[in-house]
C-alpha cells in the first residue's frame, strides 16, 4: 500500500512538473490569461510544488527564475481572490431571498448563469462546517440544502456525456457502471421526431466517440484529483474507458481492419468517426501516416482531379 502511494504521489509530482514547466515558459502577460482559463488545474498541490520549487531557486540563487516562480504564485493567488469575492457577491445574493424556496430558485438563476462554480459550492461548504462547529443547527442544515440544490442544477446543466461521466466517477461498483454505460450507448429511437425525421436512424443517448473525448478533457484537467477513496480521478476514468470500450464493443461489435474499412469505404461510401479514429491510432501505432494526413502525393490523385477533389478544367 505505501508503495502504490509513493508511486502515485511521484505520477502527480511529474504532472505538476510538467504543468509548471508550461508556465515558465511562458511570457509575464501571457500567464495570467492562461490562469483564468486552466485554473482548475492550479490546485492547492501544485501551489505547493511551485513554492517549493521557488525555495530551491533562492537557495541555488536563481534570482531570474525566483521572480518567474513568485509571479506564477501571485497570479494563481490573484484569481483565486477574485473568485472568492464572486463567490461570495453570489451567496450574499442568494442569502437576502425571504425564504429557502426562494433561496433555491436563485441558486437556480445563478447554475444557469454559470455563476454557481467550485468557488461558490466551497463557500457554501466552509459556512456550513462553520455553522456547524458553532453549533448553530438551522443554518447549518439550511446551507447544506443550498449545497445540495447547486450540486443538482450543476448535474442537471451538463450534457449527457458529462452528466455520464460524473455519474460513473461517482459510482464505486463496476457492474453499476456497466449498466449505466450499456444504457447511455445503446441507440434509441426518439419520441420527438419532426416531418423530416421519419427515416432517421436510432441514436444512442450519448455516442461513445464523444464519451471518450469528454473523459480525455477530464483526464487532462483534474487527473491528480483525488476521489473520496484515495483513488486518483485518472486512474478511475482510466478504468470507466477500458468499460466504454467493452460496452461499445458488445454494442457494434469490434472496430474493423483497416482493409476491412477499405472494402466497406468501397461498397458502401461512407466511414465511421468511430473507426476512422481507431484506423488513425492503428496507423501512429505502426509509425505510419494515414493517406489524409500531410502531402498528398499528386501521382495519387484520380486522373482530372486535384487535391480537393475538384474537376480540373483546361491545362
Amino acid at each position: 500500500e505505501e508503495a502504490k502511494e509513493a508511486a502515485e504521489a511521484a505520477k502527480a509530482r511529474e504532472t505538476y512538473t510538467k504543468l509548471l514547466k508550461t508556465l515558465e515558459e511562458k511570457d509575464d502577460a501571457e500567464l495570467a490569461p492562461w490562469v483564468e482559463e486552466e485554473f482548475a488545474r492550479c490546485d492547492y498541490k501544485f501551489l505547493q510544488v511551485v513554492n517549493e520549487e521557488r525555495l530551491a531557486a533562492v537557495d541555488a540563487g536563481e534570482s531570474a527564475r525566483v521572480a518567474k516562480l513568485q509571479l506564477i504564485l501571485d497570479t494563481i493567488n490573484a484569481r483565486s481572490s477574485k473568485l472568492i469575492e464572486e463567490a461570495t457577491v453570489c451567496l450574499q445574493q442568494v442569502m437576502t431571498a425571504p425564504d429557502p424556496m426562494l433561496m433555491e430558485l436563485s441558486i437556480s438563476k445563478l447554475v444557469a448563469q454559470g455563476k454557481a462554480d467550485e468557488t461558490f459550492q466551497l463557500l457554501l461548504e466552509a459556512n456550513r462546517d462553520q455553522a456547524a462547529a458553532a453549533g448553530a443547527t438551522g443554518p447549518a442544515q439550511l446551507m447544506d440544502r443550498l449545497l445540495k440544490k447547486t450540486k443538482i442544477e450543476i448535474q442537471r446543466s451538463k450534457s449527457p456525456g458529462q452528466a455520464l461521466i460524473s455519474q460513473l466517477v461517482s459510482e464505486s461498483k463496476r457492474i453499476k457502471r456497466i449498466e449505466l454505460l450499456t444504457e447511455a450507448f445503446t441507440p434509441v429511437e426518439s419520441i420527438l421526431l419532426g416531418a423530416n425525421d421519419e427515416n432517421k436512424e436510432p441514436e444512442p443517448v450519448v455516442k461513445p466517440p464523444d464519451f471518450i473525448e469528454i473523459a480525455k478533457a477530464m483526464i487532462r484537467n483534474f487527473g491528480n484529483v483525488k476521489l473520496g477513496d484515495g483513488t486518483l480521478l485518472k486512474d478511475r476514468v482510466m478504468e470507466i474507458v477500458g468499460e466504454a470500450e467493452q460496452v461499445s464493443t458488445e454494442i457494434y461489435g469490434e472496430s474493423m481492419t483497416a482493409e476491412e474499412q477499405q472494402d466497406r469505404m468501397w461498397n458502401d461510401g461512407t466511414i465511421s468517426v468511430f473507426d476512422l479514429e481507431t484506423l488513425e491510432q492503428q496507423a501512429e501505432a505502426m509509425g505510419e501516416t494515414m493517406p489524409w494526413h500531410g502531402e498528398m502525393d499528386e501521382s495519387k490523385f484520380i486522373e482530372g482531379f486535384n487535391a480537393k477533389g475538384v474537376k480540373n478544367i483546361g491545362g
